[in-house]
């Protein structure tokens, strides 16, 4: 829908009208001033539409910065032509504003080809970039394929770098610890009598190796800052990209009847619980990784059937050649003169979104307070068993059932998605993701703890603010944020309990 009525079409359009209309007129021997003010009345309506459709629909959400780059500029330009015109005397506005639209429009279509252009040649760089796409690599080899796990963290001091479009997303370095987790400390199978211990499971947002600290981590120190004599620990057993296939491995074969535990989070984010198996390994070139409609038995058997279909998750550079390839094309945290001062229509449509926001985040929370309780929305139990799918289905019931018959406490968080807390306040209801965890704690009587209302109780800016930019992770604030609202749901589930064991 918003390529049909992008700041681009409304000039190609127009020309495609006008050379219909001059056929036209020609035909039916209609008078030259007849095609100038038909066409004129349609191109100031094109812009009209365009305007409409930008300011009450946001229709532009998903256009590059070249775009607004080529309207402004070929605007600019436009202007500039007319008033050299005017001045000297060539159009008297008073007597010719249906000539003046006309040639505003064809003046600005003449100018955005010329500029598309001279962009696609390499021209402008230092203004507009639209070539530098993303860049991501590590330091050093650093994933083995791991049979269990999908693949397993080895090396010390990894940097991980994600760059997109100019700028740096992050730039960090980990140490993954005895178990190939990301994690500051090392996990032992046993635990004292006064320690509380939580097993944790989740993709990138809980293993977070792109933060200071994952989430698992510094709810650690969050927990045991009180005054309770038991002592809690989070084992987090995240990896980038797994879901339920590799959960159930990782639990089955490296945490039941090996690690003593008390309690089991399953952090799930999106379509956590529909993932195949995940896999990865590293060459010196490459990291590659890719879902496995079935686990590997063996790495001969990997080597020889699923390697080959792997796709390139990120290079293998050294870390003097990723500085360079960092300065080669571009990438700084800076801002972007262009970007930042002529980009008015981005800078309304920010201002336009945020309002739109709050409105809509008012009527929310009025309804989510009010005990909104979605019933026309409430999903069965065999509704979702049809959506996963007997097998995942089955490997979730077997994890839970097993901490069940073992007297273990399961806790459910939803980790939300920026663009779906939006959605839910513009569609005032809960998302689909929201209503399955519902559902599937209830049915197993389980807690659960829902991130969605407390990230909609931000504005705007500061929800903006929580996640990285070009990227659709948390960043370190949005993940604290998450784990300071956690923290106090654990203590008002588990504290009253004051069980250790």
């Amino acid at each position: 829908m918003s390529l049909l009525i992008s700041p681009q079409i409304v000039p190609i359009v127009a020309f495609v009208f006008l050379t219909f209309s001059i056929f036209y007129c020609k035909a039916k021997g209609k008078s030259i001033l007849i095609l100038i003010r038909i066409n004129a009345f349609f191109t100031a309506m094109l812009i009209g539409v365009t305007f409409i459709g930008f300011v009450l629909f946001q229709v532009y959400r998903q256009l590059t910065y070249a775009d607004y780059f080529f309207l402004i500029t070929g605007i600019l330009i436009i202007i500039s032509v007319l008033i050299i015109m005017i001045f000297r005397n060539k159009i008297k506005i008073s007597n010719n504003i249906k000539l003046l639209t006309t040639v505003l429009i064809y003046t600005y279509l003449f100018c955005e080809i010329i500029i598309n252009i001279l962009v696609q040649k390499g021209y402008f760089k230092s203004l507009v970039s639209i070539s530098d796409g993303t860049f991501g690599a590590f330091n050093k080899t650093c994933v083995q394929p791991d049979l269990i796990k999908g693949y397993r963290w080895e090396n010390d001091s990894i940097r991980i770098i994600k760059a997109v479009n100019s700028t740096i997303v992050y730039d960090r370095k980990f140490k993954p610890n005895n178990n190939g987790y990301v994690s500051e400390k090392n996990y032992s199978s046993k635990k004292s009598s006064n320690t509380y211990r939580f097993i944790v499971f989740g993709d990138s947002y809980s293993a977070a190796e792109y933060l200071k600290m994952p989430w698992p981590d510094k709810i650690e120190r969050f927990i045991n800052s009180g005054s309770d004599t038991c002592r809690y620990e989070f084992y987090s057993f995240a990896l980038d990209g797994i879901g339920i296939s590799n959960w159930h491995s990782i639990f089955f074969n490296e945490i039941a009847g090996i690690f003593d535990f008390d309690a089991i989070i399953l952090a799930i984010y999106g379509d956590d619980l529909y993932r195949d198996f995940f896999m990865m390994y590293s060459d010196n070139l490459n990291i590659y990784g890719s879902y496995l409609n079935s686990k590997p038995k063996n790495l001969t058997e990997f080597d020889k059937f699923y390697k080959k279909d792997m796709f390139a998750a990120g290079k293998i550079m050294n870390d003097s050649t990723i500085d360079n390839n960092l300065k080669l094309n571009n990438f700084s945290t800076e801002s972007n003169i262009i970007k930042d001062n002529l980009y008015l229509l981005i800078k309304a449509h920010a201002l336009l979104q945020s309002f739109e926001y709050e409105i809509n985040k008012k009527s929310y929370e009025k309804s989510f307070y009010n005990n909104y309780n979605n019933t026309k929305d409430k999903l069965s139990i065999e509704l979702i068993k049809s959506k996963l799918g007997k097998n995942k289905f089955h490997m979730l019931d077997e994890i839970i059932m097993y901490c069940k018959k073992n007297n273990k406490d399961v806790f459910f968080a939803s980790i939300p998605h920026i663009e779906i807390v939006k959605l839910n306040n513009y569609r005032n209801c809960k998302s689909s993701y929201q209503l399955e965890l519902e559902a599937i704690s209830n049915y197993y009587n389980a807690y659960f703890y829902d991130a969605y209302p407390d990230f909609q109780k931000l504005t705007f800016d500061t929800l903006q603010s929580y996640y990285l930019k070009n990227d659709a992770h948390w960043n370190q604030n949005g993940s604290d944020f998450f784990t300071r609202n956690f923290t106090q749901f654990i203590k008002k589930k588990i504290f009253a309990k004051r069980k250790c064991s």
